[in-house]
């Protein structure tokens, strides 16, 4: 499947998403614990498929994207892990320099995230992905860098398809932090990272 197809896809179960979490007068406040079992149930497990992430040109007409293999393990009813994300993912707003060509060529980690399932009829869930760390050297000196995301927001979501039994992902990248500095380093925020992934 090409990049296009994927994200014309992607963008549909966000029509979606946002169509049916904004039209909730009849749904529930919360759900019970059964519901939740229940949904949880459906899609726990190993899920197998990919992450699609900008190279350059985000917000224009020359926007080109990239994939990665991922996995993604759901491993409790409001937590699951990513497997070996990438820094070079979270550089495309990132100006050119050490910082940026030491997390091209750095080598992946995991990113964990919490989530919470939705009262839905779909089975829907807000997430929250933790802080990520990268520990890099450049410029002869060790350096940790740190790449946050938005939290307790819409932006961040995931939605499964049970037509096609997929799951879709997208997170948004807040930003990019060089050792105890709480300056961004992002020229602009990031669009968010998407993945649709196949459960095995």
């Amino acid at each position: 499947m090409t990049t296009k197809k994927i994200i014309t896809m992607l963008m549909g179960c966000m029509a979606a998403f946002t169509f049916v979490a904004c039209n909730s007068d009849d749904e529930p406040a919360r759900l019970t614990p059964a519901e939740i079992a229940q949904r949880y149930d459906v899609i726990k497990g190993v899920h197998d498929g990919m992450m699609v992430y900008a190279l350059s040109g985000e917000g224009t007409s020359n926007y080109k994207t990239d994939t990665l293999d991922v996995k993604i393990d759901m491993y409790s009813d409001s937590a699951f892990v990513i497997k070996n994300i990438p820094p070079k993912a979270f550089t495309v707003n990132l100006p050119d320099g050490d910082l940026k060509t030491a997390m091209v060529n750095a080598q992946p980690v995991d990113l964990k995230c919490v989530y919470g399932f939705m009262p839905s009829t779909q089975i829907q869930f807000l997430l929250n992905p933790s802080t990520m760390e990268y520990h890099l050297t450049y410029g002869d000196k060790p350096h940790k860098v740190r790449v946050a995301f938005y939290i307790n927001n819409y932006s961040s979501y995931g939605l499964w398809d049970s037509r096609k039994n997929l799951m879709y992902m997208q997170m948004v990248v807040a930003g990019v932090f060089e050792d105890d500095s709480n300056t961004n380093k992002l020229s602009k925020n990031q669009v968010g990272l998407m993945f649709y992934t196949k459960k095995k």
